[in-house]
């Protein structure tokens, strides 16, 4: 039964890369449905961190062949199913967990694992009858990619590198509250597949770290510009970071106070310094520390913040000129920020608009942009991946965004690193 209607020249890619998937002798001008499954171990960046990957991922989607009897699931549309209308590699991007199976999170880095790949299996139906199946692996990190585990004062690491290359921009890649080193790692991982050396980094949730997001120190980052300027394989002088949400908060506050960061991405960021979370609750302390002592925060206050929900407006008030503003003018690179105009956690586009007023202000020397999307939220991760929290949005629409942001943040490391 196999391979008598796939056409799909590489079995092996990276998880966002597009490729090919195309089916021919078929039935022409017929429904068809493609049923996509996982097959073994498959890590979501989306899901909610106690989803094991041992949870089975399913979509099930209907084309239509044409009149030669062949079916390109890049460009032909679904007419139901996961989701309807045109989008590349939809078949792979809208799945959603099955028989969820629940895990404690793991604490200890030596038994997290890399997720490196994961292999998807496509199955094409006539009539509720399969009559072709072929196997994907798609990959976070690929044969040509090295890696080695390091630990810092007050933080541990994954990096990866392309095996024998040189003079390598280096990228540090930090996460956001959710803690642990998973979603840091997977983005890292792409990256690195992409010609950079990248480090991810825990800076909390992991055994002998920070219990809570709380004054971590700034320091952390320090360490980690100084061992990425140690490996024989980097440019000391080409080393950029990547945060998302808090970890965006981290990325643009920790570029201001080290001048070696080069270049920075920030994917729904902030313009202040938040107060630290304690088990999802306000820490009552910084979120950092800067040579022991606390970086200037905002309180967060339940009261004010139901007041600003209750009248639609943005909490905390960022037209509001506020002592832990980020003194983002001190960066000594170029900056990229990524933001859903709509982020339902942070208000992520005004900090945007006021980080580019204060670089405005300060006649910043060194290139900004800023990529604003419609139709997001503030989950803008990697693309090909299940995002299911916008039940409410289009997702083929909220996948283009995902993407675009992607590509533009792999093409600014390139341009300006």
């Amino acid at each position: 039964m196999e391979n008598k209607h796939f056409l799909i020249t590489e079995t092996s890619s990276a998880a966002d890369a597009i490729i090919n998937l195309k089916l021919k002798d078929l039935p022409s001008c017929t429904e068809m449905m493609i049923r996509t499954e996982t097959k073994g171990p498959y890590y979501c960046i989306n899901a909610p961190l106690n989803y094991s990957t041992e949870t089975k991922w399913i979509a099930e989607n209907k084309y239509l062949s044409d009149e030669k009897g062949n079916l390109d699931l890049n460009t032909a549309p679904a007419i139901s199913g996961s989701y309807q209308g045109v989008s590349p590699m939809g078949c792979l991007s809208f799945l959603s967990a099955k028989k969820i199976i629940k895990q404690k999170k793991e604490t200890n880095l030596d038994n997290i694992s890399l997720n490196a790949a994961f292999s998807i299996k496509l199955e094409v139906y006539l009539d509720k009858i399969p009559i072709d199946s072929y196997v994907i692996e798609r990959y976070f990190m690929n044969e040509k990619i090295a890696f080695k585990q390091v630990a810092f004062s007050a933080s541990k690491g994954r990096y990866f590198y392309p095996k024998e290359a040189t003079n390598l921009p280096a990228i540090i890649v930090v996460s956001g509250s959710e803690g642990g080193i998973e979603k840091a790692q997977a983005i890292a991982q792409l990256l690195a597949g992409h010609g950079f050396a990248t480090l991810a980094i825990s800076y909390f949730g992991l055994d002998e770290l920070a219990v809570n997001l709380a004054e971590i120190p700034l320091e952390i980052i320090e360490e980690a510009l100084n061992f990425l300027a140690l490996q024989e394989e980097v440019n000391k002088d080409r080393i950029g970071i990547y945060g998302r949400s808090k970890g965006a908060e981290l990325a643009l506050l920790a570029a201001s106070y080290f001048a070696k960061i080069k270049c920075v991405v920030a994917n729904s960021p902030t313009n202040v310094v938040y107060e630290g979370i304690k088990q999802h609750l306000p820490a009552k302390k910084s979120s950092w520390t800067f040579q022991t002592m606390p970086i200037q925060y905002v309180p967060f206050k339940f009261g004010s913040a139901i007041l600003a929900k209750i009248k639609g407006k943005d909490y905390p008030d960022n037209t509001k000129k506020m002592e832990s503003e980020i003194p983002v003018e001190k960066i000594k690179g170029n900056i990229l920020l990524i933001s859903a105009i709509k982020d339902e956690i942070w208000p992520a586009y005004s900090a945007s608009l006021m980080i580019q007023n204060r670089l405005n202000l300060n006649q910043f020397p060194y290139k900004f942009e800023l990529a604003l999307y419609p139709n997001s939220g503030h989950m803008l991760t990697l693309p090909f991946q299940p995002n299911n929290r916008y039940k409410k949005k289009n997702n083929v629409i909220v996948m283009e965004e995902t993407l675009d942001a992607w590509q533009k943040t792999v093409d600014f490391f390139k341009e300006n690193l």
